[in-house]
């Protein structure tokens, strides 16, 4: 099983209310498509007939409960909080590419990403996950550097005032 996306949304710019640093928040730069209806053991390659839109996210994630939630063998329900989207959608004849970067200098995808790479070049973690007040800025930009279609989400990670259960 797998809960993404969580039971809202959040806009391109609005702060990410978490309840615990100690969650092991993340960030996560990933493409999202919207499809019209694809037929039941349609073919991965006839399913891209039906892609309508493609949408840049920022898919938060909480890594240290999704470490525990797998071992459930149930999958992510709670390690997955509210989702943000790009203040643009577009149609896939403009393409789309890889989220990681070629070039490690160009930075990472989420900070899961630069914590194994630190790992394997270092031999030690060296990124902490966010703590409150952290920044993201996230903008997909074609390989000539040029600006993508998508706009930029900008995001701020705050401590949320719900009250934990």
């Amino acid at each position: 099983m797998y809960q993404g996306a969580s039971d809202d949304f959040l806009g391109p710019h609005d702060d990410v209310p978490m309840l615990r640093e100690a969650d092991g928040i993340d960030f996560e730069g990933e493409f999202g498509v919207v499809c019209g209806p694809v037929g039941m053991g349609v073919s991965a390659k006839a399913a891209l007939t039906h892609i309508r839109l493609v949408v840049q996210i920022n898919d938060w994630s909480l890594r240290v409960i999704g470490r525990d939630e797998m071992k459930t063998g149930f999958g992510f329900l709670q390690a997955k909080p509210s989702t943000a989207f790009a203040p643009v959608a577009v149609t896939p004849d403009i393409g789309s590419g890889t989220v990681s970067n070629v070039h490690r200098s160009a930075g990472s995808a989420c900070s899961a990403e630069r914590r194994v790479i630190e790992k394997i070049d270092f031999g030690e973690i060296r990124t902490d996950f966010m703590h409150f007040g952290d920044h993201v800025r996230m903008q997909a930009k074609f390989a000539d550097g040029r600006a993508g279609p998508f706009g930029v989400i900008d995001q701020r990670v705050v401590a949320s005032s719900a009250e934990m259960a």
